[in-house]
């Protein structure tokens, strides 16, 4: 099964103009390893929510974070597989963000259909083409991906 929706879109709520302010961190192009590695041949997810087991092997090293410097307003959208998180907070101000999960509405057929198996941008229709011309190749490492 894929994630349940599309993007993640998260909207700051207050300033984080420099790290260690609660930024949100992103991994450039981990949505490509992401959707390569954690499939099985058909395009299912191989453990749904089940995460990285002791048998897969070591994590992968996504290399180091960008935390994001945001202004209160800025919008961040993030593809589902994108690998991301919560930095660390090493001030005394509270860092407020919110977030949403969008999904196309005709997820739930996409999935039916198994469409997400062939194409990961199946659900973004109108940035569909922009994003393929943008994918890295089949033999493109984390680190050539584009950002």
């Amino acid at each position: 099964m894929k994630h349940p929706f599309s993007l993640l879109v998260g909207v700051a709520l207050s300033d984080m103009l420099r790290e260690g302010q609660g930024n949100l961190c992103v991994w450039p192009g981990s949505h490509y390893f992401t959707n390569r590695h954690s499939r099985w041949p058909d395009g299912k997810i191989r453990r749904a929510g089940g995460g990285w087991s002791p048998g897969d092997g070591p994590l992968p090293d996504l290399g180091q974070a960008s935390q994001l410097r945001l202004k209160a307003g800025d919008v961040v959208l993030l593809h589902c597989e994108s690998a991301h998180c919560g930095g660390p907070l090493e001030s005394s101000d509270i860092r407020y963000m919110v977030y949403f999960r969008i999904r196309h509405c005709d997820w739930e057929r996409l999935l039916a259909e198994e469409a997400f198996a062939a194409d990961m941008w199946c659900d973004l229709e109108g940035v569909q083409e922009h994003l393929r011309e943008a994918e890295p190749t089949a033999n493109a490492t984390l680190e050539t991906m584009p950002e």
